[in-house]
């Protein structure tokens, strides 16, 4: 919308709306553009500015603000690599431009012409005796557990938006007519075909039969011959996937509410039954996978240190405050700035601990690392959480006992 009102251009520079804006180098900061932001190919670390928004207090700026710790990992436009956080830049261009919030532009220039009376921009507008999905964590051969819903209002553009299957048929029904709803133009077909351009190959395929690209906020890929244009999402154990077939006249939305991986294959078999293609069982293919999925985690070796050696505080410049803490003989973990992250940790070995975030059954057990100086103190953390969000570009130096 504001390309089409010559507001802004895909190619501007990022720091042309905020000066303020800073990467890990001035390099890539004078040069990042619009539309590397919305490809995905700046060349961070997929996710790894993560722990900066889940669950914390930072704010949408804070947050890009501390996006100058976490180092570039690929040059420019060069590769894919998914980030959350810089997607926040979308939003905070929308309001430098138009002096009104990314929440309320979404509510006038998209919800209310669409008609999308029952969708939002944070969960704290959805009310106890609302009628709206909740939230469960399925693990096979356990039992299935019922999860809060997630509040990321810092994430805003990149993933706040709450909805329902009518309310996004309309907006798939928007896109099917290159930017007309109900008879009025809201995007010109220009704009709608520009993100759905290539801009970046994802370099490892998901759903694709023979090729995995990505646009602006759309991946690109070829199914039974078509092309597909479609994105998934996640948050905490809801799921979502939307698809459209150009060519067919076809748009699909799947929103789960459990940790599965069935909602994309099934986008793909409404298509393959649209094409009158006979269905296989995907929703056993799925579970099969999901099975094997959960299964990686077991850490062997022996203790070297007393527990108390580890106690302290820990934190760097991206995220200032985790506190390690011994009580009845047992270590845990306090992320002072993002108070849904509280964590036991077990000794596995030598300095490595077994990590498990407390009633968030979703994440699986991750692990801490205490690394060592040269007198054998232990002078900073290093923590990884397999197939969750990635915290390994957090430096967490030990500040104090």
């Amino acid at each position: 919308m504001l390309a089409d009102r010559e507001l802004i251009d895909w190619d501007d520079h990022v720091t042309k709306y905020l000066p303020w804006f800073k990467l890990s180098t001035k390099l890539l900061t004078d040069d990042v553009r619009i539309r590397d932001i919305l490809s995905h190919r700046v060349g961070l670390k997929s996710f790894g500015a993560d722990p900066l928004w889940l669950g914390s207090k930072y704010t949408r700026r804070e947050i890009l603000e501390k996006m100058a710790y976490f180092p570039q990992h690929y040059p420019l436009r060069s590769h894919f690599t998914y980030s959350n956080p810089l997607y926040i830049v979308a939003g905070e261009i929308i309001e430098a431009v138009t002096d009104t919030t990314w929440d309320d532009f979404v509510k006038e220039h998209i919800f209310k012409p669409l008609k999308m009376t029952h969708s939002n921009t944070s969960v704290t507008k959805i009310k106890k005796g609302d009628n709206f999905a909740s939230n469960h964590y399925v693990e096979p051969g356990k039992k299935t557990v019922l999860m809060p819903l997630y509040n990321c209002d810092n994430l805003g553009s990149s993933a706040a938006i709450n909805s329902n299957v009518r309310d996004m048929s309309n907006w798939l029904m928007m896109q099917l007519n290159e930017g007309v709803f109900d008879g009025k133009r809201l995007i010109s077909a220009f704009q709608i075909n520009e993100v759905r351009k290539p801009h970046v190959n994802r370099s490892y395929q998901l759903m694709g039969d023979n090729f995995e690209l990505y646009g602006m906020g759309w991946s690109i890929i070829d199914h039974e011959g078509y092309k597909v244009i479609m994105h998934g999402g996640a948050m905490s154990q809801m799921r979502s996937s939307t698809c459209l077939v150009p060519k067919l006249g076809v748009g699909i939305v799947v929103l789960t509410n459990s940790n599965n991986r069935f909602y994309g294959k099934l986008s793909m078999a409404v298509i393959d039954l649209w094409l009158g293609k006979k269905l296989s069982n995907k929703s056993e293919e799925a579970y099969k996978s999901y099975g094997k999925f959960i299964k990686y985690l077991n850490f062997i070796k022996r203790p070297i240190l007393s527990l108390d050696k580890y106690v302290g505080l820990y934190g760097g410049e991206a995220y200032d405050s985790v506190k390690v803490s011994l009580k009845n003989h047992k270590l845990s973990i306090d992320f002072l700035n993002s108070p849904l992250f509280k964590c036991e940790i077990k000794r596995k070995s030598y300095n490595s601990f077994a990590l498990k975030i407390l009633n968030r059954p979703d994440f699986h057990e991750g692990k801490v690392e205490f690394i060592l100086n040269e007198d054998g103190e232990v002078y900073k953390m290093q923590l990884h959480f397999p197939y969750s969000f990635d915290f390994t570009e957090l430096e967490l130096l030990k500040k104090s006992d």
